[in-house]
């Protein structure tokens, strides 16, 4: 057999509900909660023939489980999967959030458009877009100030760089490096990194 998992409130976001029985509830849907699956009109009617499959029980990945509903006969959303729906249970201390498994679909509201939809979604686009930007111009910032204090001294003449070895005779000076120092250029006249401080 092949079903799919499907969340608490899919029904009511498609405005369809079982024929017979009922919909998932809040309580089947938690980690540890008694198996239950919604049959398919067609499959229900071939499994359980001349009789009603709410209550019946089958066994799901090996494990007795209950039918709480029957669908509307030539229900089949998503199409394609299969003869049962059965409760998407999340545990959220095994979970893992880059699983890609699960589709995800939704109604518009009462008066709203696709235009609407497409403009909101926008708005969080750029505004996703705006948040990483500045987390990586942060990231960037706090990588400078670190490296700061690692630079010691460049050539004599960039204003910037006043603390010189006073050993150094000609227009290059040491450069420190995040984990040694050495020398910036190899001219005659630099100083080593011997006489770095």
């Amino acid at each position: 057999m092949v079903g799919a998992w499907v969340s608490e409130d899919m029904f009511d976001v498609l405005g369809v509900y079982p024929a017979r029985g009922r919909k998932f509830e809040a309580a089947g849907m938690q980690p540890g909660a008694a198996p239950t699956i919604i049959l398919n009109h067609d499959f229900a009617a071939m499994r359980f023939p001349g009789s009603d499959a709410v209550g019946q029980s089958l066994i799901i990945d090996g494990r007795p489980t209950t039918v709480i509903g029957v669908l509307p006969q030539r229900f089949e959303f998503p199409a394609g999967d299969g003869q049962f729906r059965q409760p998407l249970i999340v545990d959220r201390a095994t979970s893992n959030r880059a699983q890609t498994y699960l589709r995800v679909m939704g109604r518009l509201a009462d008066g709203a458009t696709i235009a609407d939809v497409s403009r909101v979604l926008g708005f969080a686009a750029i505004a996703i877009l705006l948040l990483a930007c500045t987390n990586v111009a942060g990231l960037l910032v706090v990588r400078t100030a670190g490296r700061a204090t690692n630079w010691r001294c460049g050539p004599r003449w960039a204003p910037a760089r006043r603390d010189c070895h006073a050993s150094c005779s000609s227009n290059i000076c040491c450069w420190r490096w995040p984990r040694r120092w050495s020398p910036y250029s190899s001219p005659p006249g630099c100083c080593d990194a011997s006489a770095c401080p």
